[in-house]
């Protein structure tokens, strides 16, 4: 039987996969050489240690040790100090220093190609996580929107950890297989005929090992999406906190807990048990094939003259060193399914298939000249709901634009094409003329500002949200900023002033302050197209009615987009768009509908 087919482990795919990561991370081709380096000279100083058996043995038996002056290395040593080793015991005392040396020679080089293969594995593992980010960077807003924020940092921190096993599984067997090949070597020099009994038995150990571990690759995949299962709920479940004591569900998430804990537990006992039982299994077989070639050993000594006390010690131990080299190496994939869910997680955020990228075009972009034209825009999320259906108006510069209309009728994915956020289709938004395909995506958002419907805060310092927008920004055009958005009495309230944490998400703050601080970060930025998703929902009329003030005056020469629901900003815009059932059924100024009555049956309906 094939020996590729008796290991069978998928060690060119892990090798590819080794390949590609050292690619994506640019690793130093340097350590890569020092770790072959280190592993050929640990094969020499193994080979040659090895090779010291042979005279040991025979001097022991025979009493005679002039035979250990005779051996490379040591006996040009021995030469020119003939005197100091005349004696047997001296000779024989200072061959096993010599030995014990090699064995702290290899320990050394062991140790030395840790080093190297850890430094090369901390390399890429740090490389790789930034390229890791640098994708989550890259992917649209729709992919975030299906997929969860557990999952993507399980992916950045096991992932990276399956990388770092697969460099250390490449050099192992490095060092395996030269080990083997040594031993084998020498073990043919002894005896061809035990060596091909070797070659026969293994086989069948092989097979007997493949079997015992068989399921462990099926209970790997399934205990890494337990985990992952685990994960998610754990995260979803903390996130949502508030709304769980809110409705009194601790008990039935308790019960969703629960049961994912238990799959999870479940699994892995199955995983570990399986793997625990491989070790104890393999150690039998281990045992048996000695036990054979032992036996057959005896039955050839009588014969076979060749096969003497020193060369069958000798053979046996290099027996029992082949035993755990073949079992390592039938291990690697074993090992290397514990850890490919991973792996091909990591290799799936690489890929750019239902990624979402926006690329974008060439175009520079220096600026609104003239106006914003939705031409028959037509968007859907799903290929059979649309969201967007015929929607077209305009927008010149300088315009205060409020889109209004019910929830779920298209309001926000329109601003949300107007970011970028979605790949818009083509011929559907021109700016001054130009498809805004045709703009590079990085300097049309340099012009725009936007404040989210879902308030987004880092959990840092009340400055530090605020200039996210602008770093720059000095002290004095801040504080302007904090009396503008009547931020000035929050911070003065609080005993570390701007500098004050918020917490996660903003939970240390109230509603109205959190979105307040959004609305200091659009102004902050200074863009001339401002982009408003509910911007004062969470504000009291008195503090609203301020905040719409802004509107004319530091967004009075600017291009505003607004969403509103609430009657104080529309009093602030010129003109206004109603939608329904992602269609646009009304828009002209605010005096036109008036006369239409379609603000006051929208106003008497949302107060209903």
């Amino acid at each position: 039987m094939p020996l590729k087919k008796l290991i069978s482990f998928n060690l060119f795919a892990s090798l590819n996969d080794t390949i590609e990561y050292f690619n994506i991370a640019k690793v130093d081709k340097k350590f890569i050489m020092l770790g072959a380096f280190l592993s050929f000279l640990l094969m020499l100083v193994n080979l040659y240690s090895v090779s010291l058996l042979f005279p040991l043995a025979n001097s022991l038996i025979t009493k005679d040790f002039s035979i250990l002056a005779k051996q490379p290395l040591i006996g040009s040593i021995v030469s020119k100090f003939p005197n100091l080793f005349s004696d047997p015991l001296i000779l024989f005392s200072f061959f096993g220093l010599w030995l014990y040396g090699t064995i702290i020679l290899k320990s050394a080089l062991k140790y030395a190609l840790f080093i190297c293969t850890n430094e090369q594995s901390k390399k890429a593992s740090l490389l790789v996580r930034e390229a890791i980010f640098n994708r989550y960077l890259l992917f649209g807003k729709r992919f975030y929107d299906n997929t969860t924020i557990s999952h993507l940092n399980h992916i950045m921190l096991n992932s990276t950890k399956s990388l770092k096993m697969q460099l250390d599984l490449i050099n192992n067997i490095v060092v395996e297989v030269s080990s083997l090949l040594v031993s084998l070597g020498i073990m043919l020099s002894i005896s061809w005929k035990l060596t091909i009994l070797v070659f026969l038995v293994v086989p069948i150990h092989i097979v007997l090992s493949k079997k015992a571990k068989k399921g462990i690759t099926t209970l790997s995949s399934e205990q890494a999406v337990a985990e992952r299962n685990f994960t998610d709920k754990l995260i979803d479940i903390l996130n949502c906190m508030p709304l769980v004591k809110g409705f009194s569900q601790e008990a039935k998430e308790l019960d969703k807990f629960s049961k994912v804990n238990a799959i999870e537990v479940k699994k892995d006992t199955a995983l570990q048990r399986r793997m625990q039982l491989f070790q104890p299994v393999q150690e039998i077989l281990s045992t048996t094939t000695t036990l054979i070639v032992a036996g057959a050993m005896g039955f050839l000594a009588i014969s076979d003259p060749t096969i003497t006390a020193a060369n069958a010690i000798v053979f046996l131990y290099l027996l029992l060193r082949v035993n755990p080299n073949l079992t390592n190496i039938s291990n690697f994939d074993t090992r290397l399914a514990s850890i490919s869910p991973q792996s091909k997680m990591l290799k799936e955020i690489f890929d750019d298939t239902d990624k979402y990228i926006i690329k974008g075009g060439e175009r520079e972009f220096n600026g609104l000249k003239n106006k914003i034209e939705i031409k028959n825009l037509n968007f859907s999320y799903e290929p059979t709901k649309k969201v967007l259906e015929g929607v077209s108006f305009e927008i010149i510069k300088g315009d205060k634009v409020a889109l209004i209309g019910p929830s779920g009728v298209g309001k926000t994915t329109i601003i949300n094409l107007l970011l970028r956020f979605y790949d818009c289709p083509k011929e559907s938004i021109f700016i001054d003329g130009i498809d805004i395909n045709e703009y590079q995506v990085s300097q049309l958002k340099s012009k725009m500002a936007f404040v989210s419907q879902d308030l987004m805060l880092f959990n840092d310092t009340i400055e530090a949200n605020i200039l996210y927008s602008n770093p720059t920004l000095s002290k004095e055009k801040l504080k302007e900023i904090f009396n503008k958005t009547i931020l000035n009495e929050t911070i003065n309230s609080l005993k570390d002033k701007e500098q004050t944490l918020i917490g996660e998400k903003g939970a240390n703050l109230s509603g109205g302050e959190k979105q307040r601080i959004a609305l200091a970060r659009a102004l902050a930025k200074d863009a001339e197209i401002i982009i408003l998703d509910e911007p004062t929902s969470s504000l009291d009329p008195k503090t609203e009615e301020k905040i719409s003030e802004l509107m004319q005056t530091e967004f009075k020469e600017k291009t505003v987009i607004v969403i509103a629901h609430r009657p104080a900003i529309l009093q602030k815009v010129n003109k206004i768009a109603v939608l329904n059932k992602g269609k646009i059924i009304e828009f002209g100024t605010k005096e036109e509908l008036e006369e239409k009555n379609v603000l006051k049956d929208y106003f008497k309906q949302k107060t209903n």
